[in-house]
C-alpha cells in the first residue's frame, strides 16, 4: 500500500515539475535544475527550400525548439556508470 502511495506522490511531483518547466519555456525563459541541466528554447529561423524534382519553392515558417544541456555533474555520473 505504501508503494502505491509513493508512486502516486511521485507521479504528482513529476507532473508538477513538467508543468513548471513547460510554462517557463513557453514564456521564453530558460529553466536550470541544479545538478541536472538547463532546458532552453532556441528560435529556428524561417527558410526556403527548393524541391529538387519539381523545382517548387517551399517556405518553412520559423519555430521554437526546446534544447537540453546536461550539467557537468550529470555527465560525470552517467560516464562513471557507463565506464564501470
Amino acid at each position: 500500500m505504501r508503494c502505491l502511495q509513493r508512486r502516486g506522490l511521485m507521479t504528482k511531483l513529476m507532473s508538477s515539475v513538467a508543468d513548471i518547466v513547460s510554462s517557463n519555456l513557453q514564456e521564453g525563459k530558460d529553466v536550470t535544475i541544479q545538478g541536472f541541466g538547463v532546458f532552453e528554447t532556441k528560435k529556428k529561423m524561417e527558410k526556403i527550400e527548393v524541391n529538387a524534382s519539381t523545382g517548387k519553392r517551399i517556405l518553412f515558417p520559423p519555430k521554437l525548439l526546446v534544447g537540453f544541456r546536461p550539467s557537468s555533474l550529470l555527465k560525470e555520473r552517467i560516464n562513471s556508470v557507463l565506464n564501470g
